[in-house]
């Protein structure tokens, strides 16, 4: 079914908007050296284009390569059922999501690798990817949620704004730090690798989405809301630490110029 253009319009403005404001709020933790919002709206549409595309192709391959004829898990093997649709669904959110999102949207940051001579910039502009990456997933959830009722598109809306939003928003900020603190340590003459950062992000996001299937894969509802409430608590509480941390190292580098420590 066609979604009119007021419901387009509905859809696009509930998706965009809320990432648009926790860009503005990450920024605005930057009281004396605040990054240009140009380029972190640059790298807000680079996280929605090239980020969530390309991830979309790798899921799609892997998908194909996992459980397509003649896949690795076209058949049982020892006493697992490969077609079992929680299987699937665990594998899916809690391994192959985390670990291809959490990469193209590092690969989106290293595009800003040049703005990124400062540790707190990583994170702002890997919140920036992330958050864009975020705001055309909520498109997508939004259409879907819209053509089955209103009640449902508003909760979806709301619950996305809150939990898979500041998901995206955090992660992809570990990794920006990583990839951050990379460039300070090569430009001191330093070898370091982002990759454990990567892997931060990677478990944050699996976690997130444990929480999240808990109660569809149990099929019980009070382990849906606690599912939900843990998801809530862990991506509000990891978001809260990115706002501290940008502030932290903002005023630490006005104080000290050229005192960013890695």
């Amino acid at each position: 079914m066609a979604l009119s253009a007021g419901e387009i319009l509905v859809v696009l403005l509930a998706a965009i908007v809320p990432p648009i404001i926790y860009v503005l709020w990450v920024r605005s933790k930057e009281l004396c050296d605040r990054d240009q919002l140009r380029p972190l709206l640059s790298a807000f549409v680079v996280g929605g284009t090239f980020s969530l595309g390309l991830a979309f192709v790798m899921e799609s391959a892997l998908v194909t390569l996992l459980f397509g004829e003649g896949g690795a898990l076209s058949r049982p093997f020892w006493n697992l059922d490969p077609g079992d649709p929680s299987f699937q669904l665990i594998l899916m959110a809690c391994v192959m999501a985390p670990l291809v999102e959490e990469l193209t949207k590092a690969w989106g940051i290293m595009l800003f690798r040049g703005r990124l001579a400062e540790l707190k910039n990583g994170l702002v502009y890997g919140a920036a990817v992330g958050l864009g990456f975020a705001a055309v997933e909520n498109v997508l959830y939004g259409a879907n949620a819209i053509s089955v009722g209103l009640d449902v598109f508003v909760g979806t809306a709301v619950v996305r704004a809150l939990t898979s939003t500041l998901l995206h928003a955090s992660a992809s900020a570990i990794s920006g730090f990583g990839i951050s603190r990379k460039v300070v340590m090569k430009a001191k003459g330093q070898k370091v690798s982002w990759l454990p950062y990567y892997a931060l992000a990677v478990l944050l996001h699996a976690s997130f989405n444990f929480f999240a299937i808990v109660g569809q894969v149990s099929g019980s509802q009070f382990a849906y809301m606690l599912g939900l409430g843990f998801a809530v608590l862990l991506v509000a509480t990891t978001f809260d630490r990115l706002l501290k941390k940008v502030a932290e190292l903002d005023a630490l580098l006005c104080a000290h110029p050229g005192g960013d420590s890695a």
